[in-house]
């Protein structure tokens, strides 16, 4: 992505995109044509990428849009939809039961994450230690990030 002049970025991660839904909506032969895709305007393209995964025919469908990604993502909480969201993200929903993944097998990668700092040597020494924590935490080798 965009580094502004100035700067350093250092690659963390790569989000995994799956699609989510209330768990109200989950019923027995549910398919991913029968729930209406929840659509945000700050994270075009990761639901059609998603639904071509998923070999949806029908990529037009009707869909709920919102401005921001975190709207959308609030009204498939409230059962109004499926969102596609970054697994980091939708976990601690999940394991909480607010969430459920009905297709975990249909991923598509998402946005890269970096870590974005001033290009200078005392910056470079000071980001080195938490570079090294949050790669550890991470637990990836900077190179398996795309």
């Amino acid at each position: 992505g965009f580094v502004p002049a100035g700067y350093d970025s250092q690659p963390l991660l790569r989000e995994t995109l799956t699609a989510f839904v209330a768990p109200a909506l989950l019923r027995e032969g549910l398919s991913v044509e029968d729930v209406t895709p929840c659509e945000s305007g700050t994270r075009q393209g990761d639901l059609d990428r998603w639904l071509a995964a998923a070999a949806v025919r029908r990529i037009g469908q009707k869909r709920r849009r919102f401005a921001h990604f975190y709207i959308a993502y609030e009204a498939a909480l409230a059962g109004e939809g499926l969102i596609v969201a970054p697994d980091l993200l939708a976990s601690s929903d999940v394991a909480a039961g607010r969430l459920a993944a009905p297709w975990p097998d249909i991923q598509v990668p998402g946005a890269p994450v970096a870590l974005v700092f001033p290009s200078t040597p005392a910056m470079r020494r000071r980001i080195a230690p938490l570079l090294a924590w949050l790669r550890s935490e991470i637990g990836r080798d900077p190179a398996s990030v795309d």
